[in-house]
């Protein structure tokens, strides 16, 4: 697989001068927001991405949010969630008042169908050129590769599914716990379901829509 790195700096955005004799103070990129810090050294982390030669140009993250390998699980999230967290239930979704059984965002009052950038966990937690996939980018990654089921991806011991561009020949692999794994898009389906992308798929439909506040995966793509 020719893999196309992007390199983040995880940590640090701008340097921003000397505090001390062995300290740096610098604005960083975390938990969606600029802060400052200081810091003794400096680590430079990569998140990875793949092309697929999709029709779109859509570049693929090689690991899940939360993830450093391939073959790792990552967290979940809720959708337009940020963070993970123990318990995924209504009464504790972001969005979601329990007392009158509304949708507070993306509802029938704002008329919004994708995450904004600021409910979009793959571009709090990496920054702004990455972001969730849509409907449409996760049909045409599913419809632009072939699928293959794997109990061992590449001597790690976890056991997924391997996408094989049918155009470039390069590859992408979703980790898969259990029977299945879910992956969210950021697109909405309707007031209470929002898209994900059912791994493994189906000939007959691999995305499908469930409820916002359940605990899914995220695969991020580069903008």
């Amino acid at each position: 697989m020719n893999l196309l790195k992007n390199v983040l700096i995880a940590f640090v955005v701008a340097l921003f001068g000397m505090e001390s004799s062995a300290q740096v103070g610098m604005w960083v990129w975390q938990h969606g927001a600029y802060n400052r810090i200081s810091v003794d050294s400096v680590t430079f982390l990569t998140h990875e991405y793949v092309d697929l030669g999709l029709k779109s140009g859509r570049l693929w993250a090689t690991c899940n949010l939360g993830a450093y390998e391939p073959y790792e699980y990552g967290d979940l999230f809720a959708w337009g969630e940020t963070r993970p967290k123990i318990e995924y239930h209504s009464y504790n979704y972001k969005f979601y008042e329990s007392y009158n059984d509304t949708y507070t965002k993306y509802c029938d009052s704002d008329h919004k169908k994708v995450l904004d950038p600021e409910d979009d966990a793959a571009t709090f937690n990496w920054g702004t050129e990455w972001r969730m996939p849509t409907y449409t980018e996760m049909k045409e990654l599913y419809e632009g590769c072939t699928w293959t089921e794997t109990g061992n991806y590449n001597g790690s011991g976890v056991g997924g599914v391997v996408g094989t561009s049918k155009t470039n020949g390069n590859t992408i692999f979703f980790p898969i716990k259990l029977s299945y794994s879910f992956y969210w898009t950021s697109s909405l389906y309707n007031t209470s379901y929002a898209y994900y992308l059912r791994c493994p798929g189906s000939t007959y439909n691999s995305v499908l829509s469930g409820p916002r506040e359940d605990e899914h995966y995220i695969r991020a793509v580069k903008k």
